[in-house]
């Protein structure tokens, strides 16, 4: 019968595992009750050492980063675009209101100057001009002259210096009056009034022009 060999491993020798995939590993040794050797390599795992993955840094690539900055461009253009053409809108509206309410005013001033009149010094009946010259019954508005010059339309109440009956945030391009007056009547005068925005850097937003027409007859005797 035979007795098996009894052996043990000598001079073993082992490396520390690397981190990346597997290390080899070897061992070797003499039998005993023999003359043989052995010698085996094997590979062990890179788990057992710890590991260290790229995976697990934070940060963005090229690509991420293009894609952000281009989401982040377009958000801010969006905006900006929405936030002019709101500012466009108010600042178009606001011109326009002012357009409104110079001439409202205007209007309503020269047709109770008219109303008011015994009767119509300028312009003669038939003829046109750019003044208005109203004779009233009362020495502190006789006469009463509306007239155009200098981008404004003004007023003088007899003796008094003339004041402005337009703001200057608006502009008067155009006054024009014309007496139509029908044969046996105190005065009529149909005039045009064109009135713009004031707008010296010619902005698109404030541009805004009007134009107006009117007629009115004296009624005092």
């Amino acid at each position: 019968m035979n007795t098996p060999k009894k052996f043990k491993i000598q001079n073993s020798k082992f490396k520390i595992p690397s981190e990346r995939g597997f290390t080899p590993h070897t061992n070797s040794g003499k039998l005993l009750g023999g003359t043989g050797s052995f010698s085996k390599t094997t590979s062990l795992p890179a788990f057992i050492s710890p590991m260290r993955s790229k995976s697990m840094v934070w940060g963005f690539t090229l690509i991420e980063l293009i894609i952000y900055l281009a989401i982040v461009g377009v958000v801010l253009t969006v905006s900006g675009a929405i936030g002019f053409n709101v500012f466009s809108q108010r600042a178009a509206m606001t011109a326009s209101e002012e357009v409104g309410q110079n001439a409202r005013l205007a209007i309503e001033k020269i047709s109770l100057a008219i109303r008011n009149s015994e009767a119509i010094n300028t312009p003669t009946p038939g003829a046109s001009s750019s003044v208005l010259s109203l004779r009233t019954d009362s020495p502190a508005t006789n006469p009463t002259v509306f007239s155009f010059s200098s981008g404004a339309l003004w007023l003088q109440l007899g003796g008094s210096a003339p004041a402005t009956l337009t703001s200057s945030e608006t502009e008067v391009v155009v006054f024009q009056t014309k007496n139509v007056s029908y044969p046996d009547t105190i005065g009529t005068i149909k005039a045009t009034l064109q009135l713009r925005a004031y707008n010296p850097e010619h902005r698109p937003e404030y541009e805004k022009e009007q134009t107006y027409e009117f007629t009115e007859s004296a009624r005092r005797k």
